[in-house]
């Protein structure tokens, strides 16, 4: 018996500490990176590194950044915990969140609070890592489908993080869903691919490549003009490189500044922007 609580002590202890260590170890050796891209495309920063402030800047970015990620892993888990849905039809307008390549929708829980107590009606689905991105693409679309079935016929609107902003535009660009969604909001998603992919672990990953099939086509295919498009990303992404490839020419492109890849999604900056431009297509739906 006192083995069995050993152990269920032990356990929660070694999975805190894993995330401890593996936010530090993801954290630093991104940022290990993203310097590298850095200095490479702005030769000049090299004689600023050592400023005071320039490291103030980084010292910053880098412990929020952790922090950001180390909270991801701890909620991890209760992403695939079932949602606590209702079969009743939605009260507009609704908000659906896509999460990033190994998160689960738990990353955006926070986001989906702050969205809530501002009164819009928030889903998030989980994208499994294992699954081909046309395969997560029709998650989006059956969930879509799943509101309609219920009844609502409301606008949609969309916020993805990272892969979350891809498969948004793969649903609206290539699938259809432009006839669904009112505004696709993206937060530091790879619109032009990332350079970090050669150090993922899954099929799913080479999809972001920035020479992949995939993101070319994705590049080549027409926005809807019936749909709203804001990318919302940072300069300091540690994620998505080399910076600024967040920025889409199509878009409303909004910079949120001394903020990393996961800390979009805590960003009290980024949210504001969010809501912001939420409201704002709400306005431009009723003035329509």
């Amino acid at each position: 018996m006192q083995n069995h609580m050993d152990i269920l002590y032990l356990l929660p202890l070694t999975f805190i500490g894993f995330a401890a260590f593996f936010s530090l170890l993801n954290v630093t050796l991104s940022y290990l990176l993203f310097w590298y891209e850095l200095a490479n495309l702005h030769p000049e920063k090299i004689d600023e590194r050592f400023k005071f402030k320039t490291l103030k800047r980084a010292a910053l970015v880098y412990c929020s950044e952790y922090c950001c990620c180390f909270l991801s892993c701890i909620l991890y888990p209760f992403g695939w915990l079932p949602s606590f849905s209702t079969s009743r039809t939605p009260r507009g307008p609704v908000v659906l969140l896509l999460h990033g390549l190994y998160q689960s929708r738990a990353s955006c829980f926070y986001l989906q609070l702050r969205l809530r107590q501002q009164g819009f009606t928030v889903l998030s689905i989980n994208l499994p890592p294992w699954k081909e991105i046309e395969n997560l693409t029709e998650c989006v679309d059956r969930k879509i489908n799943e509101l309609h079935q219920q009844g609502y016929s409301g606008p949609i609107d969309i916020v993805g993080h990272s892969m979350g902003g891809i498969i948004a535009r793969n649903y609206i660009q290539r699938r259809g869903g432009a006839r669904h969604i009112r505004h696709c909001v993206t937060l530091g998603a790879p619109h032009c691919g990332t350079k970090l992919i050669p150090f993922a672990v899954t099929r799913l990953a080479r999809h972001l490549s920035p020479k992949s099939t995939f993101i070319e086509q994705l590049s080549q295919s027409d926005w809807p003009q019936s749909v709203s498009f804001t990318s919302i990303y940072s300069e300091t992404d540690n994620i998505v490189l080399p910076p600024g490839c967040s920025k889409h020419p199509q878009a409303n492109n909004h910079a949120i500044d001394l903020c990393g890849h996961i800390a979009l999604l805590y960003h009290p900056q980024c949210f504001q922007r969010v809501r912001q431009t939420l409201i704002e297509a709400a306005h431009h739906d009723h003035r329509d």
